[in-house]
């Protein structure tokens, strides 16, 4: 780990210590996004993918390699890959986890969805209808680290509706938003992400 300060990635440190765990046992093939290709996995027993996937390949502008990815991950049970296609499909598309969840009782956080495209003015009049001094909004599929998020005061926009419009334009091929009021942590610190209790 010299230059890494010792520390590994999630993925890569999970393999590692599986390795030293269970060396008679596992073999770990250690492969970067771009060296996934069902020719790689089909010389595996089990091919666990926990990040190099397809939507870090579109993140990255990197199309073919998403096209092949997510090839590999709708063939998962002859590929032997984990997470399959519908799981991980299901985890990227939060709006549609999170309304499964909410239809099985279990509590999320108050949260207005946006299915048809974001529309700066009508959110608004929903996030005042709600109450909510404070809010955060963001794309409900394919999106992670941030992108994609506007956050703040509910009177800002209120006084000044153009970083609303200006959102509008900018994220036109979304067609899914969450949108959801500050919850404070124990702490007393605002949590930046869309959270469930």
């Amino acid at each position: 780990a010299s230059g890494w300060g010792g520390q590994y990635m999630a993925d890569v440190s999970t393999g590692l210590k599986i390795a030293r765990l269970q060396p008679d046992i596992f073999e770990i093939d250690f492969m970067r996004m771009s060296d996934v290709s069902p020719k790689r996995l089909a010389k595996n027993d089990l091919t666990f993918n926990f990040w190099g996937d397809m939507s870090i390949a579109i993140q990255e502008n990197k199309h073919p390699l998403a096209k092949t990815i997510m090839g590999v991950q709708k063939d998962c049970h002859n590929l032997r890959h984990y997470p399959e296609w519908n799981y991980y499909e299901w985890v990227l598309h939060k709006s549609r986890y999170m309304k499964q969840c909410i239809k099985a009782g279990i509590p999320m956080i108050p949260t207005i969805f946006i299915d048809k495209g974001f529309k700066g003015k009508a959110v608004l009049k929903q996030i005042q209808a709600k109450g909510w001094g404070k809010f955060l909004c963001k794309p409900a599929y394919l999106s992670f680290f941030g992108q994609g998020v506007i956050h703040g005061k509910t009177q800002d926009f209120v006084d000044n509706l153009e970083p609303f419009l200006q959102y509008e334009r900018d994220n036109t091929k979304q067609k899914e938003f969450l949108v959801q009021p500050y919850v404070l942590k124990p702490n007393g610190n605002v949590f930046d992400e869309i959270r469930n209790f």
